[in-house]
């Protein structure tokens, strides 16, 4: 009989992967019980999880390779559609997708366990491995998205695990082979989202630290392993890249999707970036007050979020001489009208040239707000944004299928008591670990390495004026491992006064 005592030892891997394992079939099985019928009416019965508002950007390209032999749109960078063409050689799309939210789930367990190590590494103490295991298994900000036909579950997983194995190697340099793997998953993670690429620089910064301190050959070796998998797969996808544009392009073509670039909406998010609106598509945005259409698009939002939407108002301080509250309900009247001439395939002529105005109007709006407020322009919306980022909407509203909130007066009311207290003494963590690798020999590299990847992810995306939830979730797992230290202080803050006490 297998005893307990040896069962929960961190090294039974097997075993607290099926923990993980455990509480995510449950969910699973719940959302398969509870799913969103607008679903079915958008052509997906029988989808286990849920859809975004991107998910068919990630799909599409797939689909038409599929088809045509070729990958087109080329918005995306094929890290998820890899995945997804797997299933979809040997399955229709329903299932290949409901495969693709089955893995996900099972890759997800197994970095829950791989948090957990990596804890235990960084610290010297098996306690913080189940402190991190919990704290992360039981967060609404990392299991959400296992249920939706989304990039974040495997960006997840990816960074969880290359942080894994860059921490295996911080602990024994003369293994490059653990650098091979971290760089392998990291460029996964690039691939499914390229603004992680400048974690390779980051990691990369920390060995060529230790490098100098520690004049070590084998630390050398070991960076050049880590940058090998992305030189490799990323040269491959230049060279594809540079067949179609004659152009290199190491990520992505261009910035926005081709949608956006073929409406007013990519210069109309310029705009709202500008003095720093909310331009996420969920319920309740400034985006809604500018796009009415959205609210009987492909989201097919409910009555109660089309109430939501009505009530939203755009604030007082972002208009200058060259605008005001009526000129933006005008241009919002043509908005409507140039929705409506491209939905009834209406002259194009017509459609070009309404097009042309209202990004000329926009762009001489964006314009004042830069030169008549720069304040606003430089600053407050990036502080806005950052306000927004991590307390806000983003931890608020994490699926956009409504089974979800069924849960939320039980795990939701635990996870935001977990998320605030990990996200504010970790960041406390980040900054004060930055500080000391800069100015101390002794230090631990691993931790520095985490702390610089967590305060990249959380102030990045505010930087770039963009707070949509999503972004938020990779960084969860660098928030657990700093959160930790924390613990381990507190911990000997209050032995030392129960010390002092007897």
């Amino acid at each position: 009989m297998i005893q307990i005592k040896k069962l929960i030892e961190t090294k039974s891997w097997w075993f607290w992967i099926l923990v993980a394992l455990a509480f995510k079939s449950i969910l699973l099985i719940y959302y398969v019980h509870n799913i969103d019928p607008r679903l079915v009416e958008q052509g997906y019965p029988g989808l286990w999880g849920g859809f975004g508002g991107d998910t068919r950007t990630y799909i599409k390209p797939i689909e038409n390779l599929l088809a045509n032999g070729s990958y087109v749109p080329n918005d995306r960078m094929p890290g998820y559609g890899i995945v997804y063409i797997m299933f979809r050689f040997f399955m229709n799309g329903v299932h290949a997708l409901n495969a693709l939210i089955l893995l996900q789930v099972i890759v997800s367990s197994i970095s829950v366990y791989a948090l957990g190590v990596t804890a235990e590494r960084i610290f010297k103490s098996k306690e913080v491995f189940y402190y991190a295991f919990v704290l992360y298994l039981f967060s609404e900000l990392a299991f959400s998205w296992d249920y939706l036909i989304l990039t974040e579950s495997f960006t997840l997983s990816a960074l969880v695990l290359s942080t894994m194995f860059f921490t295996l190697y911080f602990d024994d340099p003369k293994r490059p082979g653990y650098m091979v793997l971290s760089g392998l998953f990291l460029t996964w993670a690039v691939f499914l989202k390229p603004i992680y690429g400048l974690v390779f620089a980051i990691v990369g910064v920390v060995i060529l630290i230790r490098l100098y301190r520690e004049k070590s050959k084998a630390l050398l070796l070991g960076l050049f392993a880590f940058a090998i998998p992305f030189v490799l797969v990323d040269g491959a996808w230049i060279v594809r890249n540079y067949t179609i544009y004659q152009q290199i392009i190491p990520l992505t073509p261009h910035l926005y999707l081709d949608n956006l670039n073929n409406s007013y909406n990519a210069v109309l998010i310029q705009f709202m970036q500008s003095w720093g609106g909310d331009i996420g598509w969920d319920v309740g945005t400034d985006s809604r007050w500018f796009c009415p259409r959205m609210n009987n698009a492909t989201c097919m939002p409910c009555a109660q979020e089309l109430e939501k939407n009505a009530k939203v108002t755009l604030p007082d301080y972002i208009y200058t001489s060259k605008f005001n509250k009526d000129s933006l309900i005008a241009m919002r009247a043509d908005m409507n009208i140039w929705d409506s001439l491209f939905d009834n395939h209406a002259d194009p002529v017509a459609i070009k040239n309404l097009k042309t105005n209202i990004e000329y109007r926009l762009n001489i709006y964006t314009q004042s707000v830069k030169t008549e407020n720069p304040f606003l322009y430089y600053v407050k919306s990036r502080l806005v944004n950052l306000r927004r980022f991590i307390m806000g909407r983003s931890i608020t509203t994490p699926l956009i299928f409504h089974p979800y909130n069924k849960l939320k007066l039980g795990i939701y009311a635990l996870s935001q008591a977990l998320y605030y207290f990990a996200l504010f003494s970790a960041l406390i963590v980040a900054f004060v670990m930055v500080f000391r690798g800069v100015f101390l020999v002794n230090t631990q590299y691993a931790l520095i390495a985490v702390s610089l990847i967590l305060l990249y992810g959380v102030f990045i995306f505010p930087f770039l004026k963009l707070s949509e939830h999503r972004y938020l979730a990779p960084e969860y797992p660098f928030i657990v491992l700093c959160s930790t230290a924390f613990f381990i202080k507190l911990k000997e803050v209050a032995a030392t006064f129960k010390g002092k006490k007897k």
